[in-house]
């Protein structure tokens, strides 16, 4: 397992912020890293949209 490998996070818990117009992710990283202004894609419960981390 290294830091190559494609990242990988299971979201755990989600929180708006700004009055529902932001909202935050959080999970524990299981591999590969991640950088602010990554993109990342969101899968799972019909979602498939692509993000800019921050």
């Amino acid at each position: 397992m290294g830091a190559m490998e494609p990242f990988l996070m299971p979201v755990e818990d989600l929180f708006r912020l700004r009055q529902g117009r932001a909202v935050m992710a959080t999970g524990r990283i299981e591999r590969g890293l991640v950088r602010k202004g990554d993109p990342a894609e969101i899968i799972g419960l019909g979602c498939g949209n692509t993000w800019t981390t921050s």
